[in-house]
């Protein structure tokens, strides 16, 4: 029996994967060099948390990281060691542990972001506006595509928490 060719559209949808799979990796990996003593998932931890308004519960910033709250966790207890954030009482949902940032993280907070956002603007010079605008229209979508999936393989979903 022979196999059937894949179609163009399969072909791309692996390369489209793949490179996703491949830039993540490399991009955690430089960033994380990059980012004095913190990793890329503390400091967007710290993003998060700081461009919210109210304090966000472990699973709210898991819900925006794409991670576990159990990995929020791991991420909190690093941040905590270092001074960064505390863990407090949710005033909002209870028996939930928000993340507070400390003083700390404004003192140095502003710096390392105006570095990430120099890189930001290197990695992407390259590209027009409208390529820029079409492709983040194009990745704002994807997260419906993980949401469907997971729908579809609740296994999957299970695995992840």
């Amino acid at each position: 029996m022979s196999q059937q060719e894949p179609s163009a559209r399969s072909e791309q949808e692996k390369r489209i994967f793949t490179t996703i799979m491949v830039a993540s990796t490399r991009l955690q990996t430089l960033f994380d060099k990059t980012i004095p003593d913190l990793t890329l998932k503390q400091f967007m931890l710290l993003a998060i948390a700081r461009a919210s308004p109210v304090h966000l519960t472990l699973h709210e910033i898991g819900e925006r990281l794409g991670c576990s709250r159990q990995n929020v966790r791991q991420l909190t207890t690093s941040l905590c060691e270092k001074g960064l954030v505390r863990l407090a009482p949710s005033d909002r949902v209870a028996r939930a542990l928000c993340v507070q940032l400390t003083d700390a993280v404004s003192e140095s907070f502003a710096q390392t972001l105006e570095s990430y956002i120099r890189d930001l603007d290197y990695l992407f010079e390259a590209y027009s506006p409208e390529e820029l605008s079409t492709l983040c229209t194009l990745l704002e979508r994807l997260p419906a595509g993980i949401d469907d999936l997971e729908r579809q393989a609740p296994e999957l979903k299970n695995s992840s928490s």
